[in-house]
């Protein structure tokens, strides 16, 4: 707080929501749509999981890229100072850098999230469907015991 203050909290906050919801707007229906196609065809749940989580990862990686590298650098300690804002980064990339400039590093984003994703997103359904097994029969535990014997039960 001493070096940025308050407001340096929350620079590029705006980078990051202009990233993010288009970005879980794309990945999400992608993902689901993906994976009950795959599994409609019989294949293997967690394969599914893993490739539809590829599929939508790549899908929403590569058009959010533009938004992630405003974000960047507005949360870069030795480019923020460059903008006044959102806006006038996104300005002065076009103008002086060009269309070009919002792809950087188009290749090792789509590289990192799509697996990671993929992962997480079979992770997630792994456990899921473990935990949902353990609810329809969960394991009886010494507490579940009644404290005082049931007499009339025999």
């Amino acid at each position: 707080l001493k070096e940025v203050g308050f407001g340096g909290l929350y620079k590029g906050v705006i980078g990051c929501w202009s990233r993010d919801i288009p970005f879980s707007m794309i990945y999400f229906p992608v993902y689901s749509f993906t994976k009950d196609k795959l599994e409609g065809q019989g294949h293997n749940k967690l394969l599914c999981s893993l490739g539809a989580g590829l599929v939508a990862g790549v899908a929403a990686a590569g058009p959010t890229t533009p938004m992630d590298v405003v974000k960047t650098r507005l949360q870069n300690p030795m480019t923020s100072g460059n903008y006044k804002g959102f806006i006038d980064c996104v300005q002065q990339m076009a103008i002086k850098e060009g269309p070009g400039s919002f792809f950087v590093g188009v290749g090792p984003r789509v590289g990192r999230v799509a697996p990671y994703l993929a992962i997480s997103l079979a992770s997630y359904e792994m456990l899921k469907s473990a935990l949902d097994k353990f609810q329809k029969d969960p394991p009886r535990m010494p507490w579940d015991a009644p404290l005082v014997p049931d007499k009339k039960r025999k």
